[in-house]
């Protein structure tokens, strides 16, 4: 059952927190927003950060960070690899008018996903982010044979791993 609209909240914009915007403000805001493909009439905030906080063996290393679109897509598997390993990231999430205004002027190629590298080289080829994450994080394998195969598996389940079965 809805609520009647003088009980529903405002969407106020995300306060951040010690490392990033809250978590839920964030979602409840992108619901508002449209996801990706941002209304005319939405006013609210275009950019949003989350932060993974560094977990284990990686508690305190240096945070990369990532940026990419407000959906799931291209920048998810090197966020994933990321939580995985407990490796602390800074994700920037930007809605579609955010990315034409803002950043795809300044981007290489004016293409996301990007990843600030620890040393501050950018990169925004979602392969070449990857592998940056899996060696980064201890995932890519031990030695040339298990890179290759890590290598071959991520290409393989590009190519051919479908889930609808078509």
């Amino acid at each position: 059952m809805k609520r009647p609209a003088s009980a529903q909240k405002k969407a106020k914009p995300a306060k951040a927190a010690k490392y990033g915007d809250d978590p839920l403000t964030v979602r409840r805001q992108l619901f508002e927003a449209g996801g990706l493909m941002v209304p005319n009439t939405y006013e609210g905030p275009q950019l949003w950060t989350l932060a993974g906080p560094g977990i284990g063996k990686f508690a305190k290393a240096k945070p990369v960070e990532l940026i990419y679109f407000a959906l799931r897509s291209l920048g998810q598997l090197p966020q994933m690899c990321l939580e995985y390993a407990g490796y602390p990231y800074m994700l920037k999430v930007v809605t579609s008018p955010e990315f034409r205004e803002k950043l795809k002027p300044t981007l290489i190629f004016g293409r996301l996903p990007l990843l600030r590298t620890l040393k501050g080289t950018e990169l925004v080829q979602s392969k070449a982010i990857l592998r940056y994450v899996a060696n980064l994080c201890g995932l890519a394998g031990k030695g040339e044979d298990e890179r290759a195969s890590c290598d071959m598996l991520h290409e393989m389940l590009q190519t051919e791993g479908k889930i609808d079965g078509h």
